[in-house]
């Protein structure tokens, strides 16, 4: 996580498309990912010159991110807890055993991969039962997910030095915010 030159992370605003394109970008290893420095989005609102346009290339060739049915990207959008819960899914095969933990997913048509993300520990829900499948997702939920699917073991930053101002220690997401901007 690189946060905002202003000095700040965010954690509660919501994460983009964009910057979830770009954030999971940065993680991939893959020596083929220069071939998409120069390529033209498919995307009619993504053109070359975007500032994410080689991350939203690259992960839409890889069958990770998608778009929408009018040919956009919409990368300015706030994505859903459906939708990231998606794209972190389809990095690997899906595994939809077992129930539905959540009563607001059962017929979602993100259905499979949020049952993937529960399976693979990455998602709990809410008290109530609920994933809110629909409702945006904040930086700091996204960067605990993400932190979850790569293995990435947040607590281990517990007192670790915080560089953004907007974190403070008593945070629920503290751990998962330095662990994710300090472990690179």
């Amino acid at each position: 996580m690189i946060g905002y030159p202003d000095g700040t992370a965010r954690p509660e605003a919501n994460i983009t498309r964009a910057e979830t394109a770009s954030m999971l970008y940065a993680l991939v290893i893959d020596e083929g990912k220069a071939d998409y420095k120069e390529r033209a989005s498919n995307f009619s609102d993504v053109g070359a010159n975007r500032w994410y346009s080689e991350a939203v290339g690259y992960l839409t060739a890889q069958g990770i991110i998608m778009g929408y049915p009018d040919g956009t990207f919409m990368g300015d959008r706030a994505i859903s807890r459906a939708e990231f819960a998606a794209i972190l899914s389809r990095f690997g095969e899906l595994d939809t055993g077992g129930a539905m933990p959540f009563a607001d997913t059962q017929n979602h048509w993100a259905r499979a991969e949020i049952l993937t993300a529960y399976n693979k520990g990455w998602i709990y829900g809410y008290p109530d039962g609920t994933f809110q499948p629909d409702r945006s997702i904040a930086r700091a939920e996204a960067i605990a997910m993400v932190n979850r699917a790569i293995g990435r073991d947040a607590s281990s930053y517990a007192g670790h030095p915080m560089k953004f101002s907007d974190v403070q220690a008593s945070s629920w997401y503290y751990n998962d915010i330095a662990a994710a901007s300090n472990d690179r």
